[in-house]
């Protein structure tokens, strides 16, 4: 699922889509948060059911081997370890994400002809060689790595999977990149022997997730002008005029944070934003933001305008 950066890239998405589209209706952009933070989501399952598929696919695979051994003598090389892989495993048993997957119709995005595409590929790479003749000792230092491969070498690199996602995911190109991100960290963090690790969060909420995209819209949209007000003499020698929409709007959603989102840390929104601002904006807008962005928090702290709740949350 995704984390606040996220909703945050999905805030800012909308905020110009807004600024740039003058039939979108306030009501119609907070509709369209919704859907598209629903739809990323969606696509951040998928991603690991197509993975979860692969594995099964391996079966088939099998099947089909064995029927060329009879009929033609074709001795063609027949394992299970896909089956074996314990990540893999979770995606295909682990409860909640079936619910998950059940609840969103993913199951029946599923084409059976690119997920036989997608393993072809993935027997072709020389990690599922070496996953495949291992010893069982030397398995488990390969789990992970296997994994992380068939989303870099295999899902990403095909282009039939970007054609199949584009045909099914209504937001596909806006959240490609984030989406595969978000992919790959929660690959990343799965540890065998952690019993605790789950591809759905408990603390993930989707309704919390949504007003909190919703609400930082509309606070960061109705405040704007009132905003700019504060950005503006902190420019020096900059004018209005020159500075990036992007850039405008990343300073405004986090004036936003430091004056409406009492439990956000200071350090946390200036973090993000310089972040996002480094994955989305120009090459020299980090620097800008960072610094726009500190002298703002200065000048909000002195005259005693933030008001977080919880030790520490001003820093």
């Amino acid at each position: 699922m995704f984390n606040r950066r996220n909703l945050r890239v999905k805030t800012l998405q909308m905020l110009y889509a807004s600024a740039h589209n003058e039939s979108l209706t306030h009501i119609g952009a907070l509709d369209n948060i919704k859907r598209n933070v629903t739809e990323s989501n969606r696509l951040y399952l998928y991603h690991f059911l197509v993975m979860a598929k692969l594995a099964l696919y391996q079966l088939k695979d099998n099947d089909v081997k064995a029927e060329r051994l009879i009929k033609d003598g074709d001795d063609l090389p027949i394992n299970d370890r896909l089956l074996q892989n314990p990540l893999l495993t979770q995606m295909r048993t682990e409860e909640a994400f079936r619910a998950a997957c059940k609840s969103n119709n993913l199951n029946g995005i599923i084409d059976e002809d690119v997920i036989k595409h997608l393993y072809k590929s993935l027997e072709k790479t020389t990690i599922f060689k070496i996953y495949a003749k291992c010893s069982d000792e030397e398995l488990e230092r390969y789990h992970v790595e296997l994994v992380k491969k068939i989303l870099k070498k295999v899902l990403n690199k095909s282009e039939r999977f970007d054609s199949h996602l584009e045909e099914s995911f209504l937001t596909y190109y806006d959240d490609d990149h984030m989406v595969r991100m978000a992919v790959s960290a929660k690959i990343s963090s799965f540890q065998r022997k952690k019993s605790d690790f789950t591809l759905l969060p408990t603390d993930v909420n989707m309704t919390e997730q949504v007003q909190f995209a919703q609400e930082l819209f509309s606070k960061t949209k109705n405040m704007g002008e009132e905003y700019v007000e504060i950005i503006e003499p902190h420019l020096k020698n900059w004018e209005l005029e020159r500075v990036t929409k992007l850039d405008l709007f990343l300073l405004q959603m986090a004036i936003c944070e430091f004056l409406e989102f009492p439990h956000i840390p200071v350090k946390v929104t200036m973090n993000e934003y310089i972040e996002i601002s480094k994955e989305y904006s120009t090459p020299k807008s980090k620097d800008f933001i960072n610094g726009i962005l500190d002298r703002i928090k200065d000048e909000l702290n002195t005259k005693n305008l933030i008001k977080k709740k919880g030790r520490g949350l001003l820093q």
